[in-house]
C-alpha cells in the first residue's frame, strides 16, 4: 500500500531517529509540543502535515461540522441554543431556609425535630449543641443548638410546618438560586464532549502516524477529565435542588420572645410607662431573688470567714488586755514602811 502520509522536515528527523534507536528525548520533546497545542497551532509548527493526513483532516471537518456546540466566533448561537434548552427545562432552583426559633421543652423538640428528618428522608447535615455554658441568665437562654438539615424539596415545607407549630418563631429567611442555565450549559458541554470523544476514537483507529496518534490521546486524555468535573458539579447542583438547606438556630428559654402577628403599632406614653414600670419590677424581682440565692449559696463561705474574723478579734482583745495589765503594774507605785506608820500616828 502507497503510503500516503509524509513528515515535514521535523516529522522525517523524528522518524530517522525513531528508526536509529536514538530518539527517546526527542520524540517526548515532540509530543509535548504537538500535544499543547490545536490543530492549526500544531501544523504551523511543522509537527503534522495536515495536507496530506486523513485522520487530521477528518479531524478538522468533524469538528466544524459540530455546530450544535460550538458556533463561530461573533454569531451567538452557542447562548441562544443554551438558553433555549433552558426554557424547555424545567427549572432547577437552589432554596435555603433559615429559622430562629425558641421552646420551653428543648430536649423534646429536639428529639422530634430530628425524628422529622429521617421520616421526610433527609438527613442531618450538622448539629451543634450548646448546654448554656456561654449564654447569661439575662436572657432567659438555658441551651442552644443549632441543625442544618437536608430535607426532599418536595416536603420541605412540611417540616417547616412542624417547626412552626412547636416552636415560637421569632424569625425566618429564605432564598432560592436558579442555577438551570448553567446546568443546561455543563449538560450541552457533556453531550458535545462525548460526540468529541467518539470522533477521536474513530480517528484514532485510523490514524498512521506517531504524531497524530500523541495528539489524538492526550486530546481524549483532556476531555475525560473534563467529563469528570462537568459530571462533579452535576451531581452536586442535582443534590442541592432535590434537597432544600433549613437551618433551625434553636434557643431554650423561660419567658417567650413576643411576636406580634399584626403590624405594629406605635405605643402610646401610658402604654411606655406601663411596659417601663412592669420590666423595672421584673428586673427588681429578678435581681433580688438572684441576690438571696446567691447569699445562701456563699454561706458556706460567709460563715467561715466569720468564724476567722472572730477568732482574730478575740486574739487581738486578748493581747491588748495582757499590754493593758502590764502597763498598769508597771505605773503603780507601791507605798513604802515609813510613810504606812506615819499614815496610822495621824489617824491616831
Amino acid at each position: 500500500m502507497k503510503k500516503r502520509n509524509r513528515f515535514s522536515l521535523a516529522g522525517l528527523t523524528l522518524t530517522g531517529m525513531l528508526i536509529l534507536g536514538g530518539c527517546g528525548g526527542r520524540s517526548g520533546a515532540t509530543s509535548n509540543k504537538a500535544a499543547g497545542m490545536d490543530m492549526a497551532a500544531a501544523q504551523a509548527a511543522g509537527y503534522i502535515d495536515m495536507e496530506e493526513s486523513p485522520a487530521v483532516e477528518d479531524y478538522d471537518a468533524a469538528e466544524s461540522a459540530d455546530v450544535g456546540f460550538e458556533a463561530e466566533a461573533g454569531d451567538g448561537n452557542s447562548s441562544t441554543n443554551v438558553t433555549e434548552s433552558a426554557q424547555a427545562t424545567a427549572r432547577k432552583l437552589i432554596r435555603t431556609v433559615n429559622v430562629t426559633a425558641e421552646t420551653q421543652e428543648f430536649d423534646q423538640l429536639r428529639a422530634s425535630v430530628e425524628a422529622k428528618v429521617k421520616e421526610l428522608g433527609g438527613y442531618v447535615e450538622s448539629s451543634d449543641i450548646n448546654n448554656g455554658s456561654i449564654y447569661g441568665r439575662n436572657n432567659d437562654q438555658l441551651r442552644h443548638a443549632v441543625i442544618t438539615a437536608r430535607i426532599p424539596a418536595a416536603r420541605a415545607d412540611e417540616f417547616l410546618d412542624l417547626v412552626g407549630s412547636s416552636a415560637n418563631v421569632v424569625t425566618k429567611s429564605e432564598s432560592s438560586r436558579d442555577v438551570t442555565l448553567q446546568y443546561v450549559d455543563m449538560e450541552s458541554r457533556e453531550k458535545a464532549l462525548d460526540a468529541e470523544e467518539v470522533r477521536l476514537l474513530e480517528m484514532l483507529e485510523s490514524a498512521d502516524t506517531v504524531e497524530d496518534m500523541i495528539y489524538i490521546e492526550d486530546r481524549l486524555s483532556s476531555i475525560r477529565y473534563e467529563k469528570e468535573s462537568i459530571e462533579s458539579q452535576i451531581r452536586t447542583f442535582d443534590n442541592q435542588v432535590d434537597y432544600t438547606t433549613i437551618t433551625i438556630t434553636l434557643s431554650e428559654v423561660k419567658v417567650f420572645t413576643e411576636v406580634p402577628e399584626e403590624p405594629v403599632k406605635e405605643p402610646t406614653a401610658w402604654e411606655r410607662i406601663s411596659e417601663g414600670f412592669m420590666k423595672s419590677l421584673k428586673n427588681v424581682g429578678n435581681g433580688l431573688a438572684d441576690f438571696f440565692i446567691g447569699l445562701i449559696v456563699i454561706s458556706p463561705y460567709l460563715m467561715l470567714w466569720a468564724v476567722i474574723v472572730l477568732t482574730i478579734v478575740l486574739i487581738v482583745k486578748s493581747i491588748i488586755k495582757k499590754n493593758q495589765k502590764k502597763r498598769a503594774k508597771k505605773y503603780t507605785v507601791e507605798p513604802d514602811a515609813g510613810t504606812d506608820e506615819k499614815t496610822a500616828e495621824d489617824k491616831n
